[in-house]
């Protein structure tokens, strides 16, 4: 889920290049509206908040995203390393990357 319609255009090939069409949907939306509004249950969910809103996004994500994990499903979340995101779910990882920070979550 992505707002931008480059970026959406730039995966759906990505997608199609890769064979994964019957297994991958991109979806162009709001992505906590996305995740408030349906049931769907994802194995990964990738999240590359603005910097500017990572410091804030933590509790809508903490609410949205686990519900809609499955059982053995990951959470990953790219933010500042200077204000990392942060969640109440069980950390399995985290890498840092020059400024950015890379962690990742499993399902409670």
């Amino acid at each position: 889920v992505l707002t931008s319609r480059e970026w959406r255009d730039l995966i759906d090939g990505n997608v199609a290049d890769l064979a994964l069409s019957d297994r991958c949907e991109v979806v162009r939306s709001d992505a906590l509206r996305y995740l408030a509004a349906g049931e769907d249950r994802f194995d990964l969910v990738l999240c590359d908040p603005p910097y500017a809103l990572a410091g804030r996004i933590g509790p809508e994500l903490e609410r949205l995203v686990p519900p809609r994990l499955a059982e053995a499903g990951r959470l990953v979340v790219e933010s500042p390393a200077r204000e990392p995101v942060e969640l109440d779910l069980p950390m399995l990882a985290e890498r840092r990357f020059g400024e950015a920070l890379v962690r990742i979550w499993a399902a409670r």
